[in-house]
């Protein structure tokens, strides 16, 4: 493992479990015709509605002045996980972000760049963008940024991210390939970086109480079964300071149904579903001893 950068670690990681839970299915396909024929791929509103519904949720709880820290304007942005059509990054661009990197498996430039997504997703998001947020540039002017200012991320990178983001993304990462990732994203990431993580805490298929049913001692292929609290941990072990935990879907989990292996757990920690984890880079590390003694 260690002759691995975090930037290899996460690609075999993501496809690690990318085929595992989405062999046959064509949204981890990322060919031409599998990215085509994608419903969830060509969704041109998939992103803004998501970006809404989050920020929405974000005010509810009384985090309606770290919204514009957020603001995509002048900042530039990583997003992991952001899939063959770079994810939120178009619309940051429109929304005047200065540059957008990404890690993405499989990601394919030449796919991007084809005129068939051009005219199928690129062209429908242009219009609602546009009706979401104004015509702030020509569709040529904005295309023309997307291509220019989206790069991979670059093992290395030190200083450069304002914001980083993902969507079920960190729950995927094996144990001891967290802390090497979440290490290069601290080394990346400003002094006043600022990030969102998406967490789904489910079982990725299946009813939520199945995943507490089983020994938590076996491992998954495709899950590092941390909860809540433990990626809270690791994140501050890597130098990241929380200023919330927003619960934005739980489920009831009977005491019966829970395997003893989990009991270790508190109510919050076996109930939360998906969680928007939302923070700075810090200016210390802290010690995480929960996910030391996992390692």
């Amino acid at each position: 493992m260690w002759t691995h950068s975090a930037n290899d670690l996460f690609v075999l990681a993501i496809r690690r479990a990318r085929q595992l839970v989405g062999r046959g299915d064509l949204g981890w396909d990322y060919s031409l015709t599998a990215v085509l024929s994608s419903p969830k791929n060509m969704n041109s509103k998939l992103e803004i509605e998501r970006w809404e519904r989050q920020w929405r949720v974000c005010r509810l709880n009384g985090l309606a002045d770290v919204e514009s820290e957020f603001d995509p304007f002048g900042r530039s942005i990583l997003e992991l996980g952001c899939g063959p059509v770079l994810g939120f990054g178009p619309i940051a661009i429109f929304r005047g972000a200065e540059r957008f990197w990404y890690l993405e498996p499989d990601f394919s430039r030449a796919v991007l760049e084809s005129l068939e997504v051009k005219n199928k997703y690129f062209e429908p998001l242009f219009h609602e963008l546009t009706a979401n947020y104004g015509r702030l540039q020509s569709f040529d002017e904005w295309y023309s940024r997307i291509i220019e200012l989206s790069q991979p991320f670059s093992e290395g990178m030190a200083g450069e991210v304002d914001i980083t983001l993902s969507h079920s993304v960190l729950e995927h990462i094996p144990l001891r390939e967290l802390p090497i990732l979440l290490d290069a994203l601290y080394a990346a990431s400003r002094p006043d970086g600022r990030f969102f993580h998406t967490v789904d805490f489910g079982p990725h298929g299946g009813a939520f109480n199945s995943l507490y049913s089983q020994d938590q001692t076996v491992e998954r292929q495709n899950l590092n079964l941390l909860r809540r609290s433990e990626v809270e941990a690791a994140m501050s072990s890597a130098g990241f300071t929380h200023d919330a935990s927003i619960v934005y879907k739980t489920d009831d989990v009977p005491k019966s149904d829970v395997h003893r292996s989990w009991q270790k757990y508190s109510r919050t920690d076996l109930e939360s579903r998906v969680v928007f984890m939302i923070g700075r880079r810090g200016a210390t590390f802290e010690t995480a001893p929960e996910i030391a003694d996992k390692i």
